[in-house]
């Protein structure tokens, strides 16, 4: 079953996305949802985390990643709910269409000082001056990413551009005034197209960086082995076919 034909909406998908988001989606190729996840929501994510008791983010970065299993949704329900959440589902359908697939998850955290930063340099999941798969990423921060602290950068509009990054911007990376941190509080979900050209700032912040992601896209080959696999706890019909099993 598709996403869109899990539920019954009352509203047309373009009335529920708004006007608004649906023009800052498409001029600038990613869109800050404040408030995504309520406190208690980003509560409860966080003690699970500590719960894991994970090594200090100083030789690796990331977290509870899949596919290779089922990753950070293996861990509460609470990380399943975030496969078609309320607060994104609505923007992933328009951006990719009914039907879509849950492709990648991981979680990655840092520490100021701690470890050799993520940084580097800006990258884009497509080619140049070709089409491919529509596919994007839902970001859920967990703490405060934003300017002067660290977290995603991106150049704003570069998804609709059909050239390579200039070297110059690629040789300041995050020093460049072309590259933008956008503010996101702890609970807020940031969603891009797979076109943006993007990356990680140097972490600033005086805690800990903790960011959810989630990669979906409009294809799936149909190999199992290179899906999610299916957590323990009881899924939707919905979440069934957003990572690409059926549900039996």
């Amino acid at each position: 079953m598709s996403p869109t034909n899990a539920q019954e909406d009352i509203q047309p998908l373009t009335q529920r996305v708004g006007d608004l988001n649906r023009y800052l989606i498409d001029l600038k190729g990613y869109l800050v949802v404040s408030d995504a996840l309520s406190k208690n929501e980003v509560d409860s994510l966080n003690q699970v985390i500590d719960e894991q008791l994970l090594p200090p983010p100083t030789t690796y970065n990331r977290f509870g990643t899949a596919p290779l299993g089922s990753g950070f949704l293996g861990w509460h329900p609470a990380f399943v709910a975030l496969i078609d959440h309320a607060n994104v589902i609505d923007l992933l359908q328009f951006l990719l269409g009914p039907s879509f697939t849950l492709r990648a998850i991981y979680g990655i955290y840092e520490e100021r000082f701690a470890g050799k930063p993520i940084g580097g340099g800006l990258s884009s999941n497509s080619i140049p001056g070709t089409e491919t798969e529509l596919s994007c990423t839902v970001v859920w921060n967990l703490t405060d990413t934003g300017r002067g602290i660290g977290g995603l950068c991106c150049v704003d509009g570069s998804h609709h551009l059909r050239r390579d990054l200039p070297v110059s911007i690629q040789a300041e990376a995050h020093m460049s005034p072309l590259v933008v941190t956008p503010d996101a509080s702890s609970g807020t979900a940031i969603i891009y197209t797979s076109r943006l050209v993007h990356g990680n700032g140097s972490w600033l912040g005086p805690h800990q960086r903790r960011s959810l992601f989630f990669e979906y896209a409009t294809t799936h080959e149909g190999d199992l082995q290179q899906a999610i696999d299916v957590p323990s706890f009881p899924l939707s019909r919905r979440q069934h076919a957003i990572l690409g099993h059926s549900n039996k």
